[in-house]
């Protein structure tokens, strides 16, 4: 996680917790086994943040209201994955 300030951090794979995400290492994305939620490597999200160590000089963020999801299913015609549609959160 990069904010536009320059200031780095992570959101935990626990504090999803409105699904089981397993990750996809071939297109870098956590795919949710149940809601078909979709996180890929350089998706914009909102966030806030969760906590901060100043003596370890860490941030940990969770995600916020309005971030956007794509939603994917795969196609029972061709077996591909295709979004469906995009959601935004309601954490």
């Amino acid at each position: 996680m990069e904010l536009p300030n320059t200031v780095e951090g992570l959101v935990h794979v626990n504090t999803l917790r409105d699904d089981y995400y397993t990750f996809d290492q071939d297109a870098y994305e956590l795919i949710g086994d149940v809601t078909h939620k979709v996180f890929a490597l350089g998706q914009k999200v909102r966030v806030r943040v969760a906590d901060a160590d100043t003596m370890l000089k860490t941030v940990d963020f969770v995600l916020g209201r309005g971030s956007r999801v794509v939603i994917r299913s795969y196609c029972s015609f061709c077996d591909q994955k295709h979004a469906l549609r995009c959601i935004e959160t309601t954490l």
